[in-house]
């Protein structure tokens, strides 16, 4: 059984996006290694489904245990869905959404 290949492209604030060329959506999340750098994540504030968000604008808000991380948007599009166990859960790690990009 061949393995899938990792498709994701990876910003310098180690936010990873996986687009798909022919329908344009892409899942987005966070690298292990930011996951494990900010640890316990208590609870995480998202845009809202039909959100557009533009590149490099603030997007998510991670509230830490004594402080707030913020994650700036690796592409430009409009939110198609929430992973809703990240909401129930914020500590999972690395988390996606899916987005439709422009």
């Amino acid at each position: 059984m061949a393995e899938k290949k990792d498709t994701r492209v990876f910003s310098r604030r180690h936010i990873w996006a996986d687009c798909d060329e022919e329908t344009h959506v892409a899942y987005i999340g966070i690298t292990d290694f930011l996951a494990e750098k900010i640890s316990e994540i208590v609870s995480v504030d998202m845009p809202e489904i039909d959100d557009e968000i533009d590149m490099d604008s603030l997007f998510v808000h991670l509230h830490l245990v004594n402080r707030v991380h913020h994650l700036r948007a690796p592409l430009t599009g409009r939110i198609l869905e929430l992973n809703k166990e990240v909401l129930d859960n914020p500590s999972l790690a690395p988390w996606q959404r899916m987005i439709q990009s422009r």
